[in-house]
């Protein structure tokens, strides 16, 4: 009887912790409105219209604005849950064992930026920033000023919002398509790309800007979603989850390295570490996956929120929060969506077909 009753204690206790740490510092989803922009269930409609989900061979049709507009519509629909279940760090990382899933996303930002080659004196554009958190580690933990862009609106407003005082004057952020940003040329020492390349179909595009931008021998980085060099193409469960991650993930035909490789070189660039999962430096240095978070949750929090039950979770409460008409119409449906993209990037990633973590670093020629 007294175990049972501590194990009611932790639970309760645990529920009201997680509400207070969500609730008091991030967006609830559905409750935010996108003034001019109309309400989620007519977003995702739009979305839906661009974005056909029943394609032959995982390919998408093309687009005249090379996924702008649907990039945009993902966005604007998708960023208040990602932001709950993921806090202002949108992306995969391994787990420190050790450490609470923020510092050990928090640790492999900053592990990936040094990689990169970042430094307290660099000049540094983040090319699709999200909410801005890990370009904002960049400055607190490495010191360089960091220009971000985003496509999204909401997300520019979410930057602001969570900026610290102390580092406003090393941080920019923009709204602009990242294929052309409107940044002068040769103005900057690093670009990187942090899992945002495969939100286009034609990567060649903003990685052409990415190199206008650069000043000569400046590098760019990416830190990308990848199918693994053995994804089999004709495996249909294989090619359920590679569509389930394209739709849910708002992504456009995931590729495999060596495709990757060649868009960096019809940008102009030269490939100078590549081939690389991040996720095997990780197992090195003793981080367990990022497939954790994923699924049974790595800390308290993430069981709470990223992982499946927790994203089940939120799924039910918005599901009971929209039907009562608390939140927008369309916010269910939504989170249906990003669940189904969990679930088929965890099994991708257990099945060692796909992982987020892939690493290539290109530099710009001194001629260039």
């Amino acid at each position: 009887m007294a175990s049972r009753f501590a194990v009611g204690v932790t639970v309760f206790v645990g529920v009201i912790a997680a509400g207070v740490f969500y609730v008091g510092s991030r967006t609830i989803p559905g409750t935010k409105s996108h003034e001019g922009r109309g309400d989620r269930r007519e977003l995702l409609e739009t979305y839906d219209t661009h974005y056909v989900t029943e394609y032959g061979a995982g390919d998408h049709p093309s687009s005249p604005s090379n996924n702008a507009d649907e990039t945009e519509h993902y966005f604007t629909v998708t960023t208040d849950f990602m932001e709950w279940g993921w806090g202002d760090a949108i992306h995969m990382a391994p787990m420190h064992p050790e450490k609470s899933f923020k510092n050990s996303m928090r640790d492999w930002e900053t592990f990936f930026g040094k990689r990169v080659g970042l430094t307290k004196d660099s000049k540094v554009a983040d090319l699709g920033m999200g909410i801005g958190g890990p370009m904002r580690r960049m400055v607190e933990r490495i010191g360089c000023t960091v220009t971000g862009v985003t496509i999204c609106k909401h997300q520019i407003e979410r930057a602001h919002a969570l900026t610290p005082p102390e580092i406003e004057d090393k941080v920019t952020y923009i709204q602009s398509d990242y294929s052309n940003t409107g940044l002068p040329a040769n103005s900057f020492d690093y670009v990187y790309f942090m899992e945002s390349l495969s939100h286009c179909e034609n990567r060649e595009h903003p990685l052409a800007e990415a190199y206008r931008i650069l000043k000569p021998g400046g590098k760019v980085g990416a830190w990308q979603w990848m199918l693994q060099p053995h994804f089999d193409y004709g495996n249909e469960t294989q090619m359920e989850w590679k569509r389930g991650m394209e739709y849910g993930g708002g992504l456009r035909n995931l590729n495999k390295p060596a495709e990757r490789a060649k868009e960096f070189e019809i940008a102009g660039f030269k490939v100078i570490d590549e081939s690389v999962d991040m996720q095997d430096l990780a197992d090195e240095l003793g981080w367990t996956t990022w497939v954790t978070p994923l699924t049974s949750g790595h800390d308290m929090f993430t069981r709470f929120a990223s992982s499946h039950w927790g994203r089940q979770l939120t799924s039910a409460f918005v599901g009971s929060m929209e039907y009562m008409g608390f939140i927008e119409e369309g916010t269910y449906k939504i989170s249906k969506m990003m669940e189904h993209c969990g679930l088929s990037t965890a099994l991708a990633g257990e099945a060692g077909v796909f992982t987020p973590l892939w690493l290539t670093i290109a530099t710009k020629p001194l001629d260039g």
